[in-house]
């Protein structure tokens, strides 16, 4: 059923009947998100997230899903991506499972773009920062894991406010917090 979906949305062939029998299958049958693994989830949310189609008690029963596995480490950063991203699309994600998918990025020793993939799926409304590290468009470049490492931080201690403004305030801690991290590593 996830293939089904991703190739629609792929074809950008949005049928809202077709996502709304899958998404009511998908919820009545309590076995079938068991046998999903990473690519299945992030297919799934990463299709209604290009809908723009939301069902809420599907997003529950996914999110339910992922709490309940025991970590996400199968799971790629790319699915990770999609899958917050659809959530955080519609939903609030629960904090519980934002610092699953943060001990599971901090656990990898993958490249900065990766990672920074993902912080955008968490803040996908934050404009004012590039997440292109060879850019020169005069933005704020985010490609140090330890600067996204506070923005994740940040991310679950702003308890999902929605206010504009918000991510200001965000963006000042990270350069304090950097720049304290940066008089730390110079040498004496």
């Amino acid at each position: 059923l996830a293939n089904i979906l991703w190739a629609s949305a792929k074809l950008a062939f949005y049928h809202d009947s077709l996502f709304e029998k899958i998404a009511n299958h998908v919820c009545t049958d309590e076995h079938l998100l068991t046998t999903y693994n990473g690519q299945d989830f992030s297919m799934l949310m990463w299709a209604f997230s290009e809908a723009n189609t939301g069902y809420p008690l599907l997003f529950e029963k996914v999110t339910e899903q992922l709490l309940e596995f025991d970590n996400l480490n199968d799971f790629t950063t790319h699915a990770l991506c999609n899958i917050i991203g659809g959530l955080n699309k519609f939903t609030d994600p629960p904090q519980e499972l934002m610092n699953k998918v943060l001990q599971t990025a901090q656990q990898r020793d993958e490249e900065s773009r990766e990672l920074a993939k993902l912080s955008k799926a968490l803040f996908p409304k934050e404009e004012e920062i590039c997440w292109k590290s060879t850019c020169t468009c005069g933005r704020k470049h985010i490609s140090d894991s330890a600067v996204l490492s506070i923005l994740l931080q940040l991310r679950f201690e702003r308890n999902y406010r929605q206010d504009d403004d918000a991510f200001t305030d965000d963006a000042a801690l990270v350069e304090e917090s950097h720049s304290i991290q940066e008089e730390q590593d110079a040498p004496l």
